[in-house]
Formats: C-alpha cells, structure tokens, sequence
C-alpha cells in the first residue's frame, strides 16, 4: 500500500530511505504532473526576481537614456533622424558612451567610436562581448517604422506591467521540457545503477525515482536563488547532488523495504 504522496516528496526526497522505496514499489505513473509542480514553484522566485529588475530598469534606469533618444524613421532601408549626426547617447548613470547615430558618414563602424550600437544610414553595428561586432542590415528588415520617446516609454510600461505574465508560461515550458529530458536519461543512469547493484529496476520505476532525486536541487537552487547565494560551477554542483541521490534512490530499492516502525535512514 502507498505510504507517501506527492506532498511528502519536497522535503523526504532529501533523506527518506522509506519514502524512495515506496516511490519506486507503490507508486504509479511517471511523476510528470509532479514535476511540472515543482517546475512552476521552483521558478517563481527566478521570475519574480526578474520582474522587479525589469521594473526598475524601465522607471529607474531607462528614462534617463530614452529621454535621449530622437526621432528615428527608417524608410525602404534608410535612416532618418531629426538631428544633427554623428549623436551620441550616454549612461548617466557613469557617463558611458551607448549608443551612436551617424548618417553622414563619418563613422562607419564600432572601431570609429566607443559606443556599444552604431545606427548608421543604413546598418547597425552593435557590439559583441566576444570581440566578434554584429551587423543588420537596414534593408533586410524590409518595414518602414519610426522609434520616438514615446514609443519606447509604451513598450517599457508595457514590460513593467506584463513581463512577468507573459513570460512566465515560456520560462516555465522550455524548462519543464528540459527536466523531462533530464530525467529520462538519469533513469537510464538509475538502470545502469542498478545493475552495478545486481538489483531489477523497470524504466518507468527508474523514471520516478529519478523525479525525485532532481526534487533536491530544485528546491535548493530556488533557495540560492532567493538568498542569492554564488556557487561555482553551478551546473556540476547540480549534477553530483543528483547523482548522489539517484544513487541512494537506486540503493534502497535494492535493499529489503524498510518496516513500518522503522528509522528513516540519513540520505547524502
């Protein structure tokens, strides 16, 4: 009979022997919808976090560089600005050179200025961390358009009010898929324990269990998250915590089902 449910797997996937065997010897099904529970919980730190910073750049930060920008019409290809060019516009924040208008011909590319963009006539330049500067060409976008103040204070309202929101399912779908994938091939690993362990473990049951050994690090990388805690190499730290509890997951579950009046055992 199932002793444990899926509420009982956030905090007894961290050290229950009991629960690991009654995961992988009463439960049924794959521990899909549980995941994706998890999933949901775990990055709603991440995504709150995110909004506020989006919320903060877009009245903190963004009107002091916005409130530079001119009258910009692009037109079958062409740039057209209601200033004199070459412009600049600067971080006033530290004074930094962002971003750089030119139509007339004297820069022609990011080695003619400190900026980090470059609007010329007819291409931008916009400058890559990797050393490698990225080109568009104008004509490729093929849209006539105009980007003013305004504009660009509506869509950062917009982002201040519904970044959150929208992303949020993406976010949310992209790393559930990610998981899904993850596990199926930790339970290929739970299999390959197994057999190191002389022991018979079905896929679907090594898929459960797997389900739960990630359950770990998921709450702690929401913790990290909202502590915002820096560990290094993150995604290594990750992948032993993992495997240690896949490892104990797959342990138990070769070793006869504990007693009901039994001591739960410490896990790693």
């Amino acid at each position: 009979m199932q002793e444990y449910n899926n509420t009982h797997a956030p905090y007894m996937s961290f050290y229950s022997a009991p629960f690991y065997q009654d995961v992988a010897r009463n439960w049924h099904g794959l521990g899909f919808f549980y995941l994706f529970l998890l999933v949901i919980i775990t990055w709603l730190p991440d995504i709150y976090a995110l909004q506020k910073w989006v919320s903060e750049t877009a009245n903190v930060e963004a009107p002091g560089i916005v409130e530079q920008v001119p009258r910009i019409e692009i037109s079958d290809g062409r740039v057209h600005v209601d200033v004199k060019t070459p412009y600049y516009i600067y971080n006033p924040k530290d004074e930094s050179l962002l971003i750089a208008i030119d139509t007339s011909g004297q820069l022609r590319s990011l080695r003619d200025t400190d900026a980090r963009l470059l609007l010329t006539d007819r291409e931008l330049f916009i400058d890559s961390d990797d050393g490698n500067d990225r080109l568009l060409s104008l004509d490729e976008i093929g849209a006539n358009f105009v980007v003013d103040q305004d504009l660009i204070f509506q869509i950062l309202g917009w982002l201040d009010s519904w970044f959150a929101i929208v992303a949020f399912p993406f976010v949310v779908a992209f790393s559930y898929a990610f998981r899904i994938i993850q596990v199926l091939v930790y339970a290929l690993i739970a299999l390959l324990l197994a057999a190191l362990l002389k022991t018979q473990l079905k896929y679907t049951v090594a898929i459960r269990l797997a389900v739960m050994a990630i359950t770990p690090v998921l709450i702690l990388d929401m913790l990290r998250s909202i502590f915002d805690i820096t560990v290094p190499h993150p995604w290594v730290v990750a992948f032993l915590i993992a495997m240690a509890y896949l490892f104990f997951a797959v342990y138990v579950n070769s070793q006869p089902e504990a007693g009901a009046g039994e001591a739960q055992s410490a896990a790693p």
